[in-house]
């Protein structure tokens, strides 16, 4: 292995790419992401289920259950409607003797009334009220049917394997979207967007169920416009010719809010030592 590593050979790892937002988008606009279809409409729950609740490629997905179903839409009186997913059995938990100290992963993911079109709760909502109630495979994700009814729209079995574990990679190679994308993109699509806004690694854990730092770590990438800056930083040049939106501009608190901070503040923090406060500009 390491003969052949020096000649160039077997020397790269091929990683399943994250999106960018100029992709989603494209996504979105192009129609391979919406709920005018059947078919679409079961490929965009699977998209943000796997977005927004930082689910892995191939099995978590597959585990999902109708009923008693690990995801629930909630609507509580005078706050926003929320989707919450509940972990019971994953790779990390599979629910051993091991396993029950192990906190289990629970995301609250709420709503998008800004954008109503590719709110996460509207899209659950109408998958569900779409599927049969009874009588059917105890999967989550069901085959399309052949002719669809007014207020029915899939059969009552499951999708295959393998056309679930190919509907990222199908859905990109139709909207000419380039790059290595799986259906466990998603995940690393979770974590890079996260790490990408500066929040706290342990939000970010939290959100994708990782127990180690090391492991959320192999899930972020740096985005182009973050190498960019990088790279005006080592040619000498001033990095602040970059907008702010192409660098993080966040720090999150240990309660958990979000709080701007400028760009001096970033470069040159203040240090507090023996109650005497140092600032290092």
């Amino acid at each position: 292995m390491k003969r052949i590593s020096r000649k160039g050979i077997g020397s790269t790892t091929k990683k399943a790419a994250a999106f960018s937002d100029e992709e989603i988008d494209k996504l979105w606009q192009s129609k391979h992401l919406g709920d005018y279809n059947a078919k679409v409409l079961v490929r965009t729950i699977l998209f943000l289920n796997g977005l927004n609740f930082g689910l892995r490629g191939g099995q978590e997905h597959r585990n999902l259950r109708y009923r008693p179903s690990q995801i629930t839409s909630h609507e509580p009186q005078g706050q926003s409607a929320y989707l919450q997913y509940t972990e019971d059995y994953s790779k990390s938990v599979q629910g051993g003797l091991k396993h029950r100290g192990v906190t289990k992963k629970s995301v609250t993911h709420h709503g998008n009334p800004q954008n109503p079109e590719r709110c996460h709760v509207r899209i659950y909502k109408k998958y569900m009220s779409l599927s049969p109630t009874t009588n059917r495979d105890d999967i989550f994700y069901l085959q399309p049917l052949r002719t669809l009814k007014r207020d029915l729209w899939y059969s009552r079995q499951a999708i295959g394997v393998n056309s679930l574990a190919n509907f990222v990679k199908e859905m990109c190679r139709s909207a000419n979207i380039g790059g290595h994308h799986t259906n466990h993109s998603l995940r690393a699509t979770t974590a890079t967007k996260l790490f990408q806004q500066g929040v706290d690694e342990q939000l970010i854990m939290a959100r994708t169920g990782h127990r180690s730092v090391e492991g959320v770590r192999s899930y972020k990438r740096i985005s182009f416009e973050q190498n960019k800056v990088l790279s005006n930083i080592l040619n000498g040049n001033d990095a602040s010719v970059e907008s702010s939106s192409s660098r993080p501009s966040t720090s999150v608190d240990h309660g958990g809010s979000c709080t701007a901070l400028s760009e001096t503040e970033e470069m040159f923090p203040n240090v507090v030592f023996n109650n005497c406060t140092f600032n290092m500009k």
